[in-house]
């Protein structure tokens, strides 16, 4: 590949935007008296910060947006480069509603797509990571069949964490979307020191993903986010269900 080449390719791959938006299960589950995992939810937004900030390229391209659910779900963080995240503490309460953060996913994905068009850029299909700890309280079967529709255009690839030993593994493959991936929690590894070590791998994924130019040829419909399989497979708390 030329000099120019290069430059036109990377000025092209300049006007990409990676959305990605984390789903974080803050029910009464996570708390101290259960899987003691909420300490390391809120690790999640200052390792996205920390990370960004080392890494320009990723804080860059990318755009995070971190949603919090339990029986509500409610934007807490909204989309914005990694090292100017809204910092928040999550809180261990009530029950777990899927169906009220799949809706809002469909939502703020429409929402913010409009925004980054109107800011000049071009998006590629959004990342959703879904973190969970347990079963719904609902059925999200409708909410999530809207949210994954492949009429909607702004539809996501969702990955789902089954965090801790109570999570059913249908559950994380159901929910699972596009080119997601399911991973559940390894035998013998502790709740909290799993989440942290999947928010570590994801923002190394993220920071390959962002490192990488995908050229003149790059489309709306491009995956922009790939797992790092190499991390992936460096941990043994994490344990991927293969489809």
């Amino acid at each position: 590949m030329s000099t120019d080449t290069q430059l036109e390719a990377l000025e092209e791959d300049a006007k990409y935007i990676l959305p990605v938006y984390v789903a974080v299960d803050h029910s009464w589950s996570m708390s101290p008296e259960e899987n003691n995992a909420i300490d390391a939810a809120n690790s999640l937004i200052p390792t996205i910060i920390r990370t960004c900030i080392k890494n320009p390229l990723a804080d860059e391209r990318a755009r995070f947006c971190v949603i919090g659910f339990n029986d509500r779900a409610q934007v807490v963080s909204p989309l914005a480069r990694g090292a100017n995240l809204a910092q928040h503490t999550f809180e261990a309460s009530n029950g777990t509603s899927f169906s009220e953060v799949f809706k809002l996913l469909r939502a703020q994905l429409e929402d913010d797509y409009s925004s980054l068009k109107a800011d000049g850029y071009k998006v590629y299909r959004p990342a959703v990571f879904f973190i969970t700890d347990g079963e719904p309280n609902d059925d999200p079967t409708a909410a999530f069949a809207e949210l994954t529709d492949s009429s909607f255009s702004r539809r996501p690839n969702l990955s789902v964490f089954g965090l801790g030993h109570k999570v059913p593994r249908e559950v994380v493959e159901t929910y699972t979307a596009g080119q997601g991936r399911a991973f559940i929690t390894a035998d013998g590894s502790d709740a909290s020191e799993a989440l942290a070590g999947f928010i570590e791998i994801l923002m190394q994924s993220i920071v390959s993903s962002t490192a990488k130019v995908s050229g003149a040829d790059a489309s709306e419909a491009d995956d922009g986010f790939k797992w790092d399989d190499d991390a992936i497979a460096d941990e043994d708390f994490l344990l991927e269900i293969e489809s």
